[in-house]
């Protein structure tokens, strides 16, 4: 009695250790999704706007275009920079009230504006436009400004607090931050002694000096943030193709939603073939000659002695289609012949209305010699 006490103790412990892993799969009302996103289900989410993508990548490439932007065109900007600091000086007196003047000066702002900002806000602006375009393609859809009260909800808003993609956002935020916290200081510390010289130095090479560890600096942070970047995209692509997985019953549907049930097109294709059949025993009659297997199968041939082409099939079956056809040859008085190997090659490579293969030339021109020979047709 104790024994079993014990072992009951043990049972009931075990109930509530043990995990059940059903909660941990992926699941739908329809089964568990084991199966990968069809083509379709695919094209429906790219057209509501649902796509792979890294904001990540999209984050980097404006980051190392803008900064590239700045090492390639830095004279460049600062060379007009200087200029219209030049222009400002000569005009330190400007008369407000000569509208004349002010339009020349507002057109100089402008034209400064453009030279300096233009390089790195062009380069800015391509990358950005080809980050998109890479990851995503070119796709207009209105669907995601729909407005979805649903997301106005506090309770649904409550329970998105904990999700994995939140929980996913705020590593990374903590990642960018760890990285952009860290380089600076690590660098910075490296090169103390060597910012604190630059006071004793002359102001073009301390200027260099500094330019160069902010480089390193930002070449670091760009590098970490790279980096960031690749994950980011893989766990997306991750998510997205765990997102698009479908259970086997959805595939059914998809398929059956597509190409009609099964019984559906089983129905067709007897009424296909019932209409087919009915059209090739009509031409029968037109044989010259019916090749059996003798019970098989049978294929009747038809030659026009006055055309150019070879020999084709006018009608062709088996087991009951095949007595068939023998049946409607007897009916209408068209020799039939036995040949075994014959009667089945025809059967298996040539279809109805087609001309016969170069292989069979010689021997079905012996059987239809013999058929006209009988019928004392010219051949």
């Amino acid at each position: 009695m104790e024994c079993m006490s014990d072992n009951l103790k043990k049972q009931k412990y075990y109930f509530y250790i043990t995990p059940d892993l059903q909660y941990f799969a992926e699941d739908s009302p329809t089964g568990q999704k084991t199966e990968k996103g069809s083509d379709k289900k695919r094209s429906k989410a790219r057209e509501d706007g649902d796509v792979l993508k890294s904001m990540e990548v999209n984050t980097v490439g404006i980051l190392l275009a803008g900064f590239l932007a700045l090492i390639f065109a830095g004279g460049f900007i600062f060379e007009n920079l200087g200029k219209y600091f030049i222009f400002c000086v000569r005009n330190i007196n400007f008369d407000f009230s000569d509208s004349a003047q002010l339009k020349i000066l507002f057109v100089q702002a402008l034209v400064a504006l453009a030279l300096t900002a233009g390089p790195v806000v062009g380069a800015v602006f391509i990358s950005a436009l080809l980050c998109n375009i890479l990851q995503v393609g070119i796709i207009f859809t209105t669907k995601p400004f729909k407005i979805d009260f649903s997301k106005f909800n506090p309770v649904n808003g409550l329970k998105k607090i904990f999700t994995m993609k939140n929980i996913v956002e705020m590593l990374k935020s903590i990642g960018k931050i760890a990285v952009i916290t860290y380089f600076p200081f690590r660098t910075i510390e490296k090169n103390f002694m060597t910012l604190l010289n630059t006071i004793k130095m002359p102001i073009i090479v301390g200027f260099q000096v500094i330019v160069d560890i902010l480089t390193k600096i930002i070449w670091q942070i760009l590098a970490a943030l790279v980096i960031i970047a690749i994950i980011d995209y893989w766990y997306q692509w991750f998510t997205y193709e765990k997102k698009l997985k479908m259970s086997k019953y959805d595939v059914k549907k998809e398929r059956e939603d597509s190409e009609g049930k099964p019984e559906v097109k089983r129905a067709q294709r007897k009424k296909m073939f019932e209409i087919m059949r009915g059209d090739m025993l009509k031409k029968l009659p037109e044989a010259d000659v019916v090749i059996t297997n003798p019970i098989h199968y049978a294929v009747a041939l038809k030659y026009d002695v006055d055309g150019d082409s070879p020999p084709y099939v006018v009608a062709k079956g088996a087991l009951k289609l095949a007595l068939k056809i023998k049946e409607i040859a007897k009916e209408n008085n068209i020799p039939i012949i036995e040949n075994k190997p014959l009667a089945r090659s025809l059967y298996a490579e040539v279809g109805v209305g087609e001309p016969i293969p170069d292989e069979f030339f010689t021997t079905v021109a012996e059987i239809l010699a013999y058929v006209y020979k009988m019928k004392d047709k010219k051949f």
